[in-house]
């Protein structure tokens, strides 16, 4: 497969998330701990997909509920 997709591994697919804020960095002025968003995660960026616990998602790829 991966002469197919040439994809770092470990790698976790999914793109799509609705999810509860966990942790922000500091320079977060949008959300906050316990907000409710949905994203569409760009995984080619930086390997961590939606169909895990807990991923890591960037301020421009979210939206509130």
């Amino acid at each position: 497969m991966k002469d197919h997709i040439p994809l770092p591994l470990p790698f976790i697919p999914g793109w799509d998330v609705s999810l509860v804020v966990e942790a922000v960095d500091s320079g977060t002025t949008k959300c906050e701990k316990g907000d409710e968003v949905y994203a569409r995660l760009d995984v080619t960026a930086h390997g961590f997909g939606a169909y895990a616990e807990y991923t890591v998602v960037k301020k421009i790829e979210t939206a509130q509920n």
